[in-house]
Parts: C-alpha cells; structure tokens; sequence
C-alpha cells in the first residue's frame, strides 16, 4: 500500500481500527466499573482502578506489537518490494 501511494489508507484504517478497539474496551471493561453508590465507593473505585490498569496494559502492549510489526515491514519487506520493482 505504502508503494502504491496509499500509505494514507493504511494509517487512517490503523487508526480507526485502534479507536473501534479502545471504544469496544471502554464499553466492556472501563464503564461497568464506574462507582454507582457512596457507600463502597473505595471498593468500586480500587476496581476502576484495576480495569483501567488493565485496558491500559493491553493498549500498550499492543501499540508496541503493532509498532514492531510496522518497523519490520519498513525494513525488510520495503526493500525487497523496491528491488523487484
């Protein structure tokens, strides 16, 4: 895609794909977490806590997978695609 001039198509589709995913979490994981009562308020909020801890990790971890992947198609299938043109 990157040699055809499409780079642009393959970042926006990254993008909303990341966005669809981060949305997806929120609704599963973050929101159903939220404190709703005053009384086990410090409960409910260590559980927030932990289901943010939890969406962030995977965010991060994914980004850098995703990040690894990008590099590796830069520096190896890019050259050889090059070299065959």
């Amino acid at each position: 895609m990157v040699l055809n001039r499409q780079g642009s198509i393959l970042y926006n589709g990254l993008k909303d794909l990341i966005i669809e995913h981060l949305k997806e979490l929120a609704d599963t994981d973050i929101f159903p977490t939220f404190p709703v009562s005053e009384e086990k308020q410090t409960h409910e909020g260590e559980v927030l806590l932990k289901a943010l801890r939890k969406v962030w990790d995977d965010h991060t971890s994914s980004m850098t997978k995703i990040g690894q992947i990008l590099k590796y198609m830069v520096s190896h299938i890019l050259p050889i695609t090059l070299t065959e043109a």
